[in-house]
């Protein structure tokens, strides 16, 4: 990222994540429009949310590409639609063209660790030259207010770190992000005419928080059952992603890792699994949480298996270095998230043409 641009610790007053502090999603949207200062970030506003807020998503690639994202945009499209395109032109574009990975964050607004993280991942990213990143930094910035003021407003109080006892989506609450068939929210309906009607990327991850007494962190690939519906190459792409994240998460000191459990491969209405059927390769990320931005004490006898893949809390495949215990801070989910990022658009890059080449078996 550009030098001139101040990190977040620095225009925020704290590193994100940091014990009880959270950013209000007006700042990060200031944030992101200094981001848009550098050659390597376009910023734009998709539209308002459902109560009039600022909904934006940030394009990330290197200065080069940045000056072809619209030819970029135009391949990605046209090799997943390429019924009447020349053989020769999808050939062109599996060579010549760019992965495209989506990520969004935080459409649950008490899973707060996504929006807080997409600040520092935007300004650690350096040139991308084989990928291009399409992040939406909060699938729900009313939410993400709400659960912000409410947070703050009890803090060092015996509420500290409860959720608000209201919906945080003014008409859905929770299953907002059940909205990806029938698109009735205006947020929906912005993130899938990004997706599928402009974009089309070949990877979508959509980050999120599960409960805080087993694993850490959960990664690609899904657990069974999985839909035959799907082609099988979504399947062993998540894999890829997948493998790759978590070498990544266990070099970091990063343990309490699952994959092939909990989250079934099934058909759910959700963001994470409708690209599926889009010959996208969509996944999910779900991170232990914290008590909102408040610390949490986590016994080693507390923790405990999943709901599917893992009936024990015990070393085996999908789970080979289980986490022992101790605090468990906001700042390990926003570390452990940025670190599968990084896992995800590391895997594009490297494998660049073969997953273009991919996306034209499929298409």
């Amino acid at each position: 990222m550009s030098l001139d641009i101040q990190s977040p610790e620095d225009f925020f007053g704290h590193v994100m994540g940091a014990d009880r502090k959270l950013v209000r999603w007006d700042r990060v949207v200031d944030y992101f429009m200094e981001l848009n200062k550098s050659p390597m970030v376009r910023v734009t506003e998709l539209g308002k949310s459902t109560e009039g807020n600022p909904f934006i998503a940030a394009f990330i690639t290197s200065e080069e590409n940045m000056e072809r994202l619209e030819e970029i945009r135009e391949m990605s499209w046209r090799l997943s639609h390429p019924k009447g395109v020349p053989m020769e032109e999808i050939e062109r574009i599996a060579s010549e063209g760019k992965a495209v990975v989506a990520m969004t964050m935080s459409i649950h607004a008490t899973e707060v660790g996504g929006t807080q993280m997409a600040p520092e991942l935007a300004w650690e990213l350096v040139a991308l030259e084989n990928t291009v990143l399409v992040m939406v930094p909060c699938f729900n910035p009313d939410g993400q207010i709400m659960v912000t003021e409410f947070y703050e407003k009890y803090l060092g109080t015996e509420y500290e770190g409860c959720s608000p006892p209201w919906l945080y989506h003014k008409y859905t609450g929770h299953d907002n992000n059940r909205d990806a068939i029938h698109n009735k929210m205006v947020e929906s309906q912005m993130v899938s005419q990004l997706l599928y009607k402009e974009w089309f990327p070949q990877a979508y991850i959509d980050y999120h928080h599960m409960g805080s007494y087993g694993a850490r962190f959960y990664i690609a690939p899904f657990a069974n059952p999985i839909d035959d519906k799907v082609d099988p190459l979504v399947w062993t792409e998540q894999e890829l992603y997948g493998g790759l994240t978590h070498v990544l998460l266990e070099e970091a000191g990063k343990y309490g890792i699952e994959s092939v459990a909990t989250y079934p491969g099934e058909f759910m209405p959700t963001f994470n699994y409708v690209p599926c059927w889009h010959n996208v390769c969509g996944m999910l990320t779900e991170s232990a949480s914290a008590k909102i931005a408040t610390p949490l004490y986590i016994h080693y006898h507390q923790l405990r298996g999943s709901r599917r893949g893992r009936p024990e809390y015990r070393t085996q495949m999908g789970f080979p270095h289980p986490w022992t215990g101790g605090w468990w801070r906001l700042r390990d989910v926003v570390e452990q998230q940025k670190i599968s990022a990084y896992g995800t658009l590391k895997a594009a890059a490297k494998f660049r043409e073969l997953i273009l080449r991919s996306r034209r078996t499929r298409s």
